[in-house]
């Protein structure tokens, strides 16, 4: 079996499927874990590659270790997103720190819990861990909590439908209103290739929300892509491109 990955307007990266584990439809999206052939287990949603496990460990290191750089004591990181567990699990590898995380689809949690055990390590069953289903714009209008780290890790901008609430002014400006002194947020922007306008658009909101909004990358090769991320923050006290810097990421 072969899928088909859409990458930009005329652009496919096409991926030979050895076994298929589940396929099936939440309330919000289609959910296919599969095994493919060059990199092994893989999730998608929307017949979009949301990870492999040949090189997912890279991307969600790219995501998370350098907002854990610039901020090395947080007491308490919020992710948005992130239903594979990939995301907390990196986070708790390296710290022992109050992480929420708060993913839109129950369905995706349930799925990766039982197929994906190599990208999450147990780490739903981390005490430290709490996990809330929940739309993460309501969840932000709602929190009274305050957090040193806010990690977006939904769909990608401007493809997804559930990644809809999130990608707005809106949303960072509720961000920013929950950030502890000093925070920060990260967000991955897409493929910084083949959707530059997407990529470009993340970086407007972040830079109208927050005074220093910093792009950076890391190629992918699941995504067939350099893929974009963003930090936002207001403090003056973070050197952000020397963190980047440091972890030999580059700046976009």
């Amino acid at each position: 079996m072969f899928i088909w990955d859409k990458l930009g307007s005329g652009t496919y990266h096409v991926f030979r499927a050895d076994r298929i584990w589940i396929k099936t439809t939440s309330p919000f999206q289609q959910i296919l874990i599969c095994t493919l052939k060059d990199f092994g287990k893989a999730l998608f949603l929307d017949r979009s590659l949301q990870c492999a496990e040949a090189d997912q460990a890279l991307y969600h290191r790219a995501l998370i270790l350098p907002s854990l750089r610039v901020i090395r004591e947080p007491k308490h990181i919020l992710i948005i997103g992130g239903g594979d567990g990939s995301a907390a699990y990196t986070i708790l590898a390296q710290k022992e720190v109050k992480v929420t995380m708060v993913e839109l689809d129950e369905k995706v949690v349930e799925l990766s819990r039982e197929y994906l055990p190599e990208f999450h390590h147990d780490v739903f069953e981390n005490r430290d861990l709490e996990l809330i289903f929940m739309d993460g714009k309501d969840f932000m209008e709602k929190t009274n909590e305050l957090f040193d780290i806010v990690v977006v890790d939904v769909t990608d901008p401007g493809v997804s439908k559930p990644s809809q609430t999130i990608y707005n002014k809106a949303f960072f400006k509720c961000v920013k209103d929950h950030l502890a002194q000093n925070g920060i947020v990260v967000t991955q922007a897409g493929s910084a290739w083949f959707t530059k306008q997407h990529f470009s658009e993340v970086g407007k909101l972040i830079t109208q929300v927050f005074s220093t909004a910093v792009p950076y990358g890391e190629f992918i090769h699941s995504f067939g892509s350099l893929w974009g991320f963003y930090i936002g923050t207001d403090s003056r006290q973070h050197d952000v491109y020397r963190s980047l810097k440091d972890l030999g990421h580059p700046l976009l």
